[in-house]
């Protein structure tokens, strides 16, 4: 059965291409694209989604920022950080926390992976998405 899933990431074409990859997996999908309208769904209703996948980068807040703020409420809520350079994407995950993150540009069958991954607890890394 598919999970619930926040997507948030700030450029509308890469969050609706990925919409459309975890849909096809069978979890459903509320994508914003921005931090601020995103916390303020997760606000709403902390335990309404099993999975967060935010990018680092956004307009009006930056990923780090929105994790940190999700975790003051969710302390071990699956989060997948997404990043466009390797480097970038591990030091913030590691740093804040994160456990899961994956690469730009997206691939299916990384994704995922590395949703199967957050979902079930497994500290793999995916190395890219």
């Amino acid at each position: 059965m598919g999970k619930r899933v926040l997507l948030v990431d700030g450029d509308i074409a890469v969050a609706e291409t990925v919409k459309g990859m975890l849909e096809g997996m069978g979890h459903q999908v509320r994508m914003e694209t921005s931090g601020d309208a995103a916390l303020a769904i997760f606000y709403r209703d902390a335990t309404e989604f099993d999975l967060v996948i935010t990018e680092l980068g956004m307009p009006d807040m930056s990923g780090f920022l929105l994790i940190e703020r999700l975790f003051k409420v969710r302390p071990n809520l699956p989060i997948i950080l997404l990043a466009s350079a390797e480097g970038q994407a591990q030091s913030v995950a590691r740093g804040s926390g994160i456990q899961w993150f994956g690469l730009k540009p997206l691939s299916i069958t990384d994704l995922a992976r590395t949703v199967e991954s957050a979902l079930t607890g497994k500290h793999e890394e995916a190395g890219g998405l």
